[in-house]
């Protein structure tokens, strides 16, 4: 229960930050329509806020920005305009498919549904997720702040720098928690398709050492029915990732294209700052690239897992046994083979050998040989 309560904490967390602009307790039964619309609301008002603190920047200018170059300003301006583009395309995307994602969730809940209708327990799997993907999120959410703020304490020497970093703190934790809200809808789906791999490679088992024939009807009509199920549950979470990637398409690849950009600018920094031989700059640098690229690996580790479960399943499914014999169809094709052959052979014309051999000796005997007319090659 303290998973599941943890989980709810940060589903608070995601909605705090704007990007899930609705309840996913949402249901016809109780539509939520008070919270839905506080929570659209409210990230609408985080997007007017990004809007504001862009304008501040720009108004002081010579203030945020590095005023010892020409290079070193243009950096960190683009810097900047990538991480607030990045923030602001995460809460426009999450303002409007608000629907499609409640929709990604309201179908998670159809396939419990459809798991619970064929008796297969799905809560055990369910606190297994709350947990990993708990864990995971308190580690990772440490890690940032940690690594954040001991940069921030430690940069009081640039006041440029310093006013850079935290103005740019709240959006960049915005694009991080992106890759997690993404990675939480992945590890949702891959708990299901888990579920599926299991009771395929348990139909494997069973048809390989009960031969799957119409002999057993009773087996023959569960495997039979649990097949047909794990039919819908697919198409249900196939429909489910096609939300998920509607949700999260755009947002996604403006929080890759501004991790690019980051990395591009920082190892500017690193560069100019060993060329001045200004050493103490190094470990904050360095340390302000961990965050970013520990959530991407996390994203991805996620992604890969889901790939390798939906893999298992088509092999599981291949392997079930498929030889249901017909037996009205296998009496008709003998039948017909039998009735065939037995109207063939009473009314194949009869033919005499002996006639058949004589002919065959004279026409030897005239036509010992066979010439071949030679053919002359055309000129050309």
């Amino acid at each position: 229960m303290e998973s599941q309560t943890i989980f709810q904490g940060i589903l608070h967390i995601f909605q705090f930050l704007g990007l899930c602009p609705v309840s996913l307790e949402t249901s016809k039964d109780n539509p939520k329509k008070i919270a839905n619309t506080l929570l659209g609301v409210w990230s609408i008002v985080n997007f007017a806020l990004v809007l504001a603190l862009t304008t501040v920047v720009f108004i002081n200018y010579d203030s945020v920005f590095s005023p010892d170059s020409d290079v070193g300003q243009f950096n960190d301006l683009v810097k900047f305009v990538t991480v607030i583009l990045t923030h602001g395309t995460a809460l426009g995307e999450a303002i409007l498919t608000r629907a499609t994602l409640l929709s990604a969730w309201t179908r998670l809940t159809t396939v419990d549904n459809l798991f619970h209708q064929i008796g297969i327990p799905v809560t055990q799997h369910r606190m297994k997720f709350f947990r990993d993907f708990s864990a995971k999120f308190l580690i990772y959410t440490t890690l940032t702040l940690t690594i954040e703020l001991t940069i921030l304490a430690t940069i009081h020497f640039d006041a440029n720098w310093t006013r850079n970093v935290a103005i740019t703190f709240i959006s960049l934790l915005v694009s991080r928690m992106r890759h997690l809200h993404l990675t939480m809808f992945v590890d949702l789906i891959r708990s299901r398709l888990h579920i599926v791999r299991k009771e395929l490679k348990q139909m494997v088992v069973i048809t390989k050492n009960n031969h799957f024939v119409l002999k057993d009807e009773l087996a023959t009509k569960r495997i039979e029915t649990r097949l047909v199920q794990m039919k819908k549950i697919y198409s249900v979470l196939w429909e489910c990732h096609g939300d998920v990637n509607s949700s999260f398409g755009w947002s996604e690849l403006a929080a890759l294209m501004q991790n690019f950009i980051q990395l591009t600018c920082d190892l500017y920094w690193i560069y100019s700052v060993l060329n001045r031989n200004e050493l103490r700059s190094i470990p904050q640098l360095v340390a302000s690239l961990i965050p970013t690229f520990t959530a991407i690996i996390i994203m991805l580790h996620s992604c890969e897992k889901c790939l390798n479960d939906v893999r298992h399943i088509g092999f599981w499914l291949h392997n079930i046994e498929k030889d249901i014999h017909n037996i009205s169809m296998d009496t008709l094709m003998v039948a017909a083979i039998t009735t065939y052959m037995v109207i063939f052979i009473q009314f194949m014309p009869k033919v005499d050998e002996s006639n058949s051999a004589n002919e065959t000796i004279t026409t030897t005997t005239q036509y010992p040989f066979t010439l071949a007319i030679p053919t002359r090659p055309s000129s050309s």
